[in-house]
């Protein structure tokens, strides 16, 4: 029981993740096309990685399901005071990001409670479902090789099918990345850091996205 229940969790879990992440921030329709699937993806890439990591379903649920939502939270809050997704070159501005809220705290909707309780309830789901590990190497070599082959499967088709980022002029950067979806704009960004500060370090930033009411001025 415990078996399906896993298998479950990482058929339908990414997904309702990616949703829970999503849709406080902005509208779903508005995603680029081929985005959502992608966002999926990455998020059962982490799952991966983290099962290949512990050995253990439990944990890699579990702890997986508390980075997506410190992400969330971190990422809900990157959009209430800049404007835009949190991206990976972001870490090292993230201090000197608090001074544009000024004063202000993000406004939790209730969109965002929900999605919080929802996270909340696949944390616990997930270290619920841990499978034990029988004896011998056969578990190990199990959770090892289906975590492998999953990372071969999204290596080969991020070669073949990969997304290109879609320019349209009438688009504000932080709009096209929007249309991108959190996970995959933190999955581009990731080792493509530009050696210039990001746009809304060095321009005014307008608030757009729901809850957001302040205007942030960065520099």
């Amino acid at each position: 029981a415990r078996c399906l229940l896993a298998l479950l969790y990482v058929a339908l879990v990414p997904l309702r993740m990616f949703q829970c992440m999503e849709q406080p921030i902005h509208a779903m329709w508005t995603l680029q096309k081929g985005a959502a699937l992608w966002n999926v993806l990455i998020i059962a890439l982490v799952y991966a990685l983290l099962l290949l990591l512990f050995q253990r379903a439990g944990l890699a649920f579990g702890c997986g399901g508390i980075l997506f939502l410190l992400y969330f939270l971190l990422n809900f809050y990157h959009m209430r005071s800049q404007g835009c997704p949190f991206l990976f070159r972001d870490w090292s501005a993230l201090k000197e990001a608090l001074p544009l809220l000024n004063g202000h705290q993000p406004v939790m909707e209730g969109e965002a409670w929900y999605s919080i309780l929802h996270f909340l309830f696949f944390i616990a789901l997930g270290f619920w479902c841990d499978i034990p590990p029988g004896k011998g190497m056969r578990y190990h070599l199990s959770v090892t090789g289906l975590s492998l082959v999953f990372l071969l499967f999204f290596g080969c088709f991020q070669t073949l099918a990969y997304p290109s980022m879609a320019e349209d002029p009438k688009e504000t950067a932080w709009e096209s990345l929007l249309r991108r979806g959190s996970m995959l704009a933190l999955y581009d960004s990731i080792g493509n850091a530009p050696a210039e500060p990001p746009w809304y370090e060095r321009f005014p930033v307008v608030c757009h996205a729901p809850g957001m009411k302040a205007e942030g001025k960065a520099g």
